[in-house]
Parts: C-alpha cells; sequence; structure tokens
C-alpha cells in the first residue's frame, strides 16, 4: 500500500475512533493544517508478530515514566487480541508523536500511544522522515 493511502486509511481508523482515544483529538484537528512526518508498517513481517511487539512495549510501559502516555489503555487489548500481526503507525508533530497500533487492514484499532518526542526533535537528529502537509505527502524520505 503506498505511503498517502495508509495516511489515508490510518486517519479514517483514528476519526472512527476519537470517542474512544481523545488523546488523538489534537492531531485529528490539526492534520490537515501542519507539517508532520508519518511512518507506518506496510505488511506483516516477523518484526510485527504480535508476541514479539507484546514484549517490547511491556517493557516500555514499566519505564515509560511521562515522557509516553497511553500505556495503562493500550496494553490490556494489545495482550487480548487475536491479531498475529500489529500494524504501528507514528504521526510526529510539533506537539508530539501519535503511535497507532491497528490490525494491518486499519479497521481494528489496539490504542494510542503519546510521546512528547516531537517534530523539531527528529528533524534535528537527521531521522530520515517522509514528510505531509495539509494531510499530503510532500516529501519522501529526506534526512
Amino acid at each position: 500500500m503506498k505511503l498517502q493511502n495508509q495516511f489515508d486509511f490510518t486517519i479514517n481508523l483514528l476519526k472512527a475512533n476519537e470517542t474512544k482515544y481523545p488523546i488523538i483529538k489534537t492531531l485529528l484537528e490539526n492534520y490537515q493544517r501542519e507539517e508532520l512526518a508519518f511512518s507506518s508498517f506496510d505488511n506483516p513481517s516477523p518484526g510485527t508478530a504480535k508476541d514479539i511487539l507484546l514484549k517490547i512495549y511491556e517493557h516500555r510501559s514499566n519505564y515509560g515514566g511521562d515522557h509516553v502516555i497511553g500505556y495503562d489503555t493500550l496494553m490490556p487489548i494489545f495482550r487480548k487480541t487475536e491479531h498475529a500481526h500489529i500494524c504501528i503507525s507514528d504521526f510526529t508533530t510539533r506537539r508530539g508523536s501519535y503511535i497507532v497500533f491497528s490490525d494491518f487492514s486499519r479497521s481494528d484499532i489496539l490504542g494510542v500511544l503519546f510521546s512528547k518526542t516531537n517534530l523539531d526533535e527528529v528533524k534535528a537528529k537527521g531521522v530520515t522522515l517522509d514528510l505531509f502537509v495539509s494531510g499530503k505527502l510532500i516529501q519522501e524520505q529526506i534526512s
């Protein structure tokens, strides 16, 4: 699936679940007006297996501190899901990063984490980014 399609499908999934995950309200209010970076897994792979990701995020939830919020709602659903592979999508904005956990068809959301790591911090590290403005891919894979 093309990156713009992944973005659009993930936004639509978030819109459908906005009342369930109030943490995404600011993202949904602003994604059409601002620059942001977006990344997402394209297809299931060994690295997207539920058991592997569950171990990673259980460990992170124990050490997240106040820098990342949302583990309390994500982890119980993550543990119970029957999806064998988990799609992780990331929207990095000037306010912080929204990490979305879903199935690969983007029809079932497992949860959302919010990290205080923002777009300026990521850009300063020289990380390769796919940039979107007003909800449209404008620059793919820049440093």
